[in-house]
């Protein structure tokens, strides 16, 4: 088992990634735009507690499904869908998802449909 202090700054790189990946990185939405940062969700913080992983993520006003989804390898792979939420919010919202601790690192992401 991994010390807290270990799994702590795993969790912080981990949250690093995930917002610098959904801060930098253009979405193409099905109409062929780019969707700007405020327009989506994005993961604000990862953190250790308890021996769980909570992700907490940012959404945008309106109606979203929005999908917690990890991989066991960066680069490659399935992405496999972990939590999903559906969030009605009138302005933007936060969002925490807990999924327990597992032996092996994962790389997380989020990702949302619209809901009508």
């Amino acid at each position: 088992m991994m010390p807290s202090n270990r799994l702590n700054w795993l969790a912080g790189c981990l949250a690093w990634i995930g917002v610098a990946t959904t801060a930098f990185i253009p979405v193409r939405g099905g109409d062929g735009s780019t969707a700007t940062p405020a327009s989506r969700s994005e993961i604000t913080s990862v953190r250790a507690v308890a021996g769980n992983l909570v992700v907490t993520v940012r959404v945008p006003a309106g109606r979203r499904r929005v999908t917690l989804e990890t991989r066991n390898q960066v680069h490659r792979g399935a992405w496999t869908p972990r939590k999903v939420e559906i969030v009605d919010a009138a302005d933007t919202a936060t969002q925490q998802f807990t999924l327990p601790l597992g032996s092996a690192t994962e790389t997380v992401r989020v990702r949302e449909e619209t809901e009508s």
